[in-house]
């Protein structure tokens, strides 16, 4: 399983880590810290899940490139604010498959991700 973790703050990259290792002991994660790099790593290999924060730094091509990437992976949408209910419906209509919040139970978290290829 290859994933792709799009986050700016390492700290909450760490915890999704930890999840997703949790769920998938043998994943391959990979990290983007802003757009440009979501976009590098998209383009250089198959990505089967993409989280990616709303807030990501240069986000303002993020439903683009949540459409292109639809086409090849689960992705899964997250916000620490759930004032962002335009942007998120944008970007599910843009092709991201589901919304967690950030403050989201960690049990719910792990059914959710579990749910696409449990």
């Amino acid at each position: 399983m290859k994933i792709l973790l799009a986050d700016q703050h390492h700290t909450v990259c760490i915890g999704l880590r930890s999840l997703i290792y949790d769920i998938w002991p043998d994943a391959n994660i990979r990290e983007a810290r802003d757009l440009n790099e979501v976009v590098k790593l998209i383009s250089n290999g198959d990505i089967n899940l993409a989280i990616i924060d709303i807030s990501l730094p240069g986000g303002e091509n993020l439903e683009e490139v949540i459409g292109f990437l639809a086409l090849e992976a689960i992705i899964v949408v997250f916000s620490v604010s759930e004032s962002d209910v335009d942007q998120v419906q944008r970007l599910l209509l843009a092709g991201a498959d589901q919304f967690i919040p950030a403050n989201t139970p960690i049990a719910e978290i792990r059914s959710r991700l579990d749910y696409f290829f449990g």
